[in-house]
């Protein structure tokens, strides 16, 4: 809402963007009034110098550097356990070195697993069928369920393969974190729309909308 508000505050329309919420940076506030902050961090995937999604980010004067905002972070994820330390890449030739030295046994099965994932033959289907092709103990399954974690908390709990496939082939473009986390993307969202003129109204509710 913040990003089509503000691109349509920029092309001159008469923008009112109306919140429940009466701060900015809340995700919800209890009936008591106690306000919870904005916490949650999620990856901006296949971000990129010259794509159109940075065309239009530029555009708005959101930033004048890619990597002014939005910065890239080597590994982009670490899964820690008492037995071993993941640095997740999400690039399948750069996994080759973290599989092979935390789990020697098994890594040609999951190479052999991350291949098939993004081969059109792999494309459907279920993950857990998927494992058992590739001759992995059932607990290899549990990768399916971490999706969500690796490419962003806004995916569902099911990821299918074809999701998978799609996350997989835009984070080998690039896995960026917002600097200052979302609510300084919405501070810095909110003033370019006041810049060109938009406003905001918080602590309201839309009853009715009348053409």
């Amino acid at each position: 809402g913040y990003f089509l508000a503000a691109a349509a505050a920029q092309r001159g329309k008469n923008v009112l963007l109306i919140e429940s919420k009466s701060r900015e940076s809340v995700v919800f506030e209890r009936p008591s009034g106690n306000f919870l902050g904005d916490m949650f961090w999620e990856p901006v995937i296949g971000l990129k110098n010259g794509s159109s999604e940075d065309q239009f980010l530029r555009g708005l004067g959101i930033y004048q550097e890619l990597s002014d905002i939005f910065r890239e972070f080597q590994p982009a994820v670490q899964l820690v356990s008492p037995d071993s330390r993941l640095d997740f890449q999400y690039k399948l030739a750069e996994m080759a070195p973290e599989w092979d030295r935390e789990f020697p046994k098994e890594a040609s099965g999951l190479k052999d697993l991350g291949n098939r994932l993004l081969s059109n033959a792999g494309a459907k289907g279920d993950f857990q069928r998927l494992v058992e092709q590739v001759g992995l103990d059932s607990q290899w399954v549990q990768l399916g369920d971490i999706q969500p974690l690796l490419y962003g908390s806004a995916s569902p709990e099911n990821v299918s393969l074809e999701l998978m496939n799609y996350y997989v082939k835009n984070c080998a473009n690039s896995v960026r974190y917002t600097v200052g986390g979302k609510d300084a993307l919405k501070e810095l969202l909110t003033s370019r729309l006041k810049w060109y003129g938009g406003k905001v109204k918080r602590d309201a509710r839309v009853e009715e909308i009348i053409f």
